[in-house]
């Protein structure tokens, strides 16, 4: 596997590497922000609700019904555009989630009523989720390996999303060299 990029810092070498293993964030099991989604391209469904997102169109609040009890949510309409690759947006009013021939409507992204009180604050968590979920689809997941100065694996950490992989790295070697140190 090679590095996309290596840094020395503090005696130490670090190496940051895609993460071609990388799990989707339905994987996490989060019941109070999720989304579904129906589009053949970008079809993600979610294990704890039988949701059908081509019958729930609307957004606002709804009742779910989870197997252990019901929940309200705040809802939100999801976008997605497919071609040379695959992205999601809460809103279609720009390119290229209004695009008539790639754009479309997909599903539905819920956010608990319980844990985010106002629709403000439940639309910013889905945004955040919706960065999330584009950054696995395109690939934007990372992970790193530090180096001892032997060339010894002595910490590695996967799943990183956007750029926060090198930085996560360095904080792990300050915990170390602390370690050393006897801080």
């Amino acid at each position: 596997m090679n590095a996309i990029h290596t840094e020395e810092y503090k005696g130490f070498n670090i190496e940051i590497h895609q993460d071609v293993d990388s799990m989707p964030p339905d994987e996490w099991g989060d019941t109070g922000l999720f989304l579904v989604s129906g589009h053949p391209q970008i079809y993600i469904q979610h294990d704890l609700i039988k949701v059908d997102p081509r019958r729930h169109s609307f957004e606002g609040k709804q009742k779910v019904k989870l197997p252990t009890n019901r929940r309200v949510y705040h809802v939100f309409k999801l976008y997605g555009y497919s071609h040379s690759g695959e992205g999601l947006s809460l809103s279609n009013d720009h390119y290229p989630f209004n695009c008539p021939w790639d754009g479309f409507y997909t599903g539905t992204v819920y956010a608990s009523s319980k844990e985010f009180k106002t629709r403000e604050k439940a639309r910013e968590v889905a945004q955040s989720l919706i960065e999330e979920w584009n950054d696995y689809l395109s690939g934007n997941v990372w992970g790193f390996q530090v180096f001892d100065n032997e060339d010894e694996c002595v910490d590695s950490c996967w799943g990183y999303n956007g750029v926060y992989a090198l930085s996560e790295a360095k904080k792990r070697v300050d915990s170390l060299v602390a370690e050393s140190v006897g801080v």
